[in-house]
């Protein structure tokens, strides 16, 4: 909440005690020169190469730690990378070609929905049992005809609230405007999710053989779908420690890219 007001009086603030604060900085505002002294004269990582002596190839790379990241920017990386090369190509797409190569909020949201974005929806496991056609329907699952319609509404404020939810995080000094050096932050995003998932499938491998294998093991109650609170299990009892919701969610919409490409839907 950042620092109390009542520390403007000088005899106000504690003589002593623990002060812990975390620092947002822009991308747009970062200076690795500094950082480096900082790494070298504080955090004594004296092989640290400076930025200008670092060769061609060799840049600095951007990682992200999922666990600090919100869900609702990381729901917008996994639709990007399975719809543009590059990050840098999605972000003139959403600007329309036109502008300047930033986006205020208004730019953002109008541009994210007009490339097709949406918030997953809850996938909902098929039952192996069939029921007959004069069983009477379980308390709950009637929907009615409003009910539908309120469901859409709720899906479509959940998308503008995710879509803002994403734009503050890519905005952290507030000017209302994101430059695409706060956009290349998502390039740390997905090296983060790329490499997670990585080491999941790798993990399931060393333990089943095959993902085929493995898969015949999680679907416990052969549905032919695994919900979350499964693969939350699965996970704890093969001793994986990654993020794993977002590990399922990004899973979750490339089954659901891979079913529309199938079907044939634009």
């Amino acid at each position: 909440m950042g620092v109390p007001m009542l520390w403007k009086d000088f005899d106000a603030i504690p003589t002593h005690g623990v002060l812990e604060a975390m620092y947002m900085c822009s991308l747009d505002c970062i200076s690795l020169a500094t950082r480096h002294n900082l790494v070298c004269d504080v955090g004594g990582w004296q092989e640290v190469v400076a930025a200008k002596d670092r060769k061609a190839g060799g840049e600095l790379q951007w990682w992200a730690v999922l666990s600090d990241v919100p869900q609702a920017v990381v729901t917008l990386v996994e639709f990007l990378v399975t719809r543009f090369k590059s990050l840098q190509q999605a972000l003139v797409a959403c600007d329309g070609g036109l502008g300047d190569g930033k986006l205020n909020a208004r730019e953002f949201t109008t541009g994210m929905l007009r490339l097709g974005f949406n918030v997953p929806s809850a996938s909902k496991k098929r039952k192996t049992k069939r029921r007959s056609s004069t069983s009477s329907v379980a308390p709950g699952r009637a929907q009615s005809a409003n009910g539908r319609a309120q469901s859409a509404n709720h899906s479509a404020m959940n998308t503008d609230e995710v879509l803002m939810s994403a734009y503050r995080f890519l905005d952290p000094n507030g000017d209302g405007a994101v430059t695409a050096k706060e956009f290349d932050f998502l390039e740390g995003v997905w090296r983060e999710l790329a490499q997670s998932t990585w080491e999941f499938v790798r993990l399931v491998r060393e333990r089943f053989g095959s993902v085929a294998a493995a898969w015949q093991t999680a679907d416990e109650d052969a549905s032919g779908a695994i919900d979350f609170d499964e693969f939350q299990r699965l996970a704890q009892a093969w001793h994986f420690r990654g993020p794993l919701r977002q590990i399922f969610f990004f899973l979750q919409r490339v089954v659901q890219m891979l079913l529309v490409k199938r079907s044939g839907c634009p």
